[in-house]
């Protein structure tokens, strides 16, 4: 197991390793809420363009079923899955990938021994709970009334799955990384009022 500090070197790492893989890449990044998975992904992504991303959001039946991702061989092997809607509590339209493409699939609960027997490397965001729930409360006023539920099921996965040592490189995300500036040129419009 491979410890990285930080999301620009672990995406880094995983863009490597996608590169390296002959054949399909199916990377797995797991961790609990407000650890750093979905940031992690979308850094990967402006390194590795083609990477197809699975949101675990777009896959829970909801905040009572967070086990719904612990088999994702419909996912992995069909490259389909039908997406969660949470605005109307229903599922919605099936969402088809791309079978020649890399996937990565972040989110709590995906690392298990099934999902990581399909995967081509694994990976644990690792943060502290009260980071990781400032974070997560922060973001989302909606997760408030549900984060008990919520953390009560990852513990479950954790316990359950112990995917921290499932994984073949464990991300420290403790702190939040900011992204580099980017300067670009605006034209500016004054507007002159009377």
């Amino acid at each position: 197991m491979k410890t990285i500090t930080g999301s620009v070197a672990a995406a880094r790492s995983i863009a490597d390793h996608i590169d390296a893989t002959s054949g399909r890449a199916v990377v797995l990044i797991d961790g609990g809420s407000g650890s750093g998975k979905t940031t992690l992904a979308g850094r990967l992504t402006e390194l590795c363009p083609t990477a197809q991303v699975v949101h675990g959001d777009d896959l829970y039946p909801g905040w009572a079923r967070l086990s719904a991702v612990w088999d994702l061989s419909e996912l992995t092997v069909k490259n389909r899955y039908q997406r969660w809607d949470w605005h109307q509590g229903c599922f919605a339209e099936e969402v088809t990938l791309d079978a020649h493409r890399p996937v990565v699939i972040e989110g709590c609960g995906v690392l298990t021994v099934l999902n990581a027997k399909q995967a081509t490397m694994t990976v644990w965001c690792s943060c502290p709970y009260k980071a990781r729930r400032d974070r997560a409360l922060g973001r989302d006023e909606y997760f408030v009334d549900s984060w008990a539920m919520w953390a009560i099921q990852e513990r479950l996965h954790q316990v359950r799955h112990d995917p921290e040592h499932l994984a073949d490189v464990v991300v420290d995300l403790t702190e939040p990384q900011r992204r580099p500036a980017v300067i670009t040129r605006q034209r500016v419009v004054t507007r002159r009022t009377t």
